[in-house]
């Protein structure tokens, strides 16, 4: 950073963009470890919204 002191506004985006990462990773390796869940088609008449 060039400049020491950040405004407030500038915090809050690196605050938001840090949590958006974070939860991106988390989900990425969460999938990585636990594989992709297996999905059956919905059926007619199985009472799931189509």
């Amino acid at each position: 950073m060039a400049e020491a002191a950040l405004s407030t506004s500038q915090i809050v985006v690196q605050v938001c963009l840090f949590v958006v990462a974070a939860i991106a990773l988390f989900g990425g390796a969460l999938q990585l470890v636990l594989g992709q869940p297996d999905t059956s088609p919905s059926l007619p008449g199985s009472g799931l919204p189509t």
